[in-house]
């Protein structure tokens, strides 16, 4: 707390440390000397007011939010701007994780009006787990559902691993992973219990990616890479190295899913797969918001290394993430677009995050994850 100076209150700023009860009775005093302040118009109003008479306000509620395009007080409870009809920025709308050697983001893309996707990630030892979860965002509430569950299947996953070691002779990452994409299937449950809507014919639900990769010697640069993935849907992971290879196969049957996590799902338990690949290399997991714009692995090579080009840091970073969204957006931006990159190599990043970084062109008609 910052107390007011001479300037504000009339009073020689003390040499005379202050205590709590100081503090609490200077405030007090400001309080009985200036009013109330309109948070509207900031015009003061007297003691005991309800209402402000300069604008009108409701002195004992908070007013609407201003507007980021037209600057109006007019932004409803449904995130648009009554004025101008501008959709105001969320939070999930665009964010970017640097961690050690894990570059992540989503974006909400062009298209959709929020943002269904999410990820985890936490660095173990010198591998990583990697989630991404995509909310189909044809049924209400897979937002809040792909959030919990990308968050649960990493939290569980790591509860597993606890202080084991990570070789995986010794613990089997691949129930581990089973066990957590288990936990993402029953917080995914309890987000449509709590809506009410575990028993419609559309619950909230998403697809689920879940990777770990860890060298076979942490102690070479050049180690052998073992990746083991759990998934449900159309979300993926790919290794990009010396031969790039596609990590899973796509439930789909018809253009539509056949395998999600959610009350509905005929089947969540996760197919999953082992591999080793030689290092160095990195590990891509991405929703279809961003390969269906590099499908094959040498496509979405492609488009990694355009992402890296001109970048003044080393793989994986929040500049290649950056690239990789706007690639995406560029191609149309048709969905939300997440995805998360570990390098097997270290690159020895701190930790940064830098959301809601990026302007967003002008919404067309929503469509639907596929």
């Amino acid at each position: 707390m910052v107390l007011p100076d001479k300037a504000e209150n009339g009073r020689e700023p003390s040499d005379t440390p202050q205590t709590p009860d100081d503090v609490v009775v200077a405030a007090q005093e400001v309080g009985e000397a200036t009013g109330l302040t309109c948070s509207a118009c900031s015009e003061d109003a007297p003691e005991g007011a309800k209402f402000c008479e300069a604008c009108g306000q409701d002195l004992d509620t908070q007013p609407k939010p201003i507007c980021v395009a037209c600057g109006e007080r007019e932004v409803a409870d449904d995130g648009y701007c009554h004025s101008c009809g501008q959709k105001q920025p969320e939070e999930r709308d665009h964010h970017v994780l640097v961690d050690g050697r894990i570059a992540a983001g989503s974006d909400r893309g062009r298209r959709h009006h929020h943002n269904e996707d999410a990820f985890a990630v936490a660095n173990v030892g010198t591998g990583a787990v990697l989630v991404v979860c995509d909310g189909v965002s044809s049924t209400p509430g897979s937002a809040d559902a792909s959030l919990a569950a990308a968050n649960a299947t990493r939290e569980t996953f790591l509860a597993g691993l606890g202080a084991a070691d990570i070789d995986s002779d010794v613990v089997d990452v691949e129930e581990l992973l089973v066990a957590a994409v288990a936990s993402a299937q029953t917080v995914t449950v309890e987000v449509a219990t709590a809506s009410g809507s575990e028993t419609r014919t559309d619950p909230p639900s998403s697809t689920l990616v879940a990777a770990f990769a860890a060298p076979v010697d942490a102690a070479s640069a050049d180690s052998p890479i073992t990746i083991t993935v759990a998934w449900l849907g159309d979300s993926r992971a790919y290794w990009l190295g010396a031969s790039s290879i596609l990590l899973t196969t796509d439930h789909e049957i018809g253009g539509s899913l056949s395998r999600w996590i959610g009350a509905d799902s005929p089947d969540a338990r996760p197919e999953t797969s082992v591999v080793t690949v030689d290092g160095p290399g990195l590990l891509v997991v991405c929703s279809d918001g961003l390969w269906r714009y590099g499908s094959e692995p040498t496509e979405l090579e492609a488009l990694v290394l355009a992402s890296i080009s001109g970048t003044q840091t080393s793989p994986p970073s929040a500049e290649m993430v950056e690239a990789l969204l706007k690639a995406a957006n560029d191609g149309g931006g048709h969905d939300n677009i997440t995805v998360a990159v570990w390098s097997s190599t270290d690159l020895g990043r701190s930790t940064t995050e830098t959301p809601d970084q990026q302007d967003h062109p002008e919404e067309v008609e929503e469509g639907t994850n596929e």
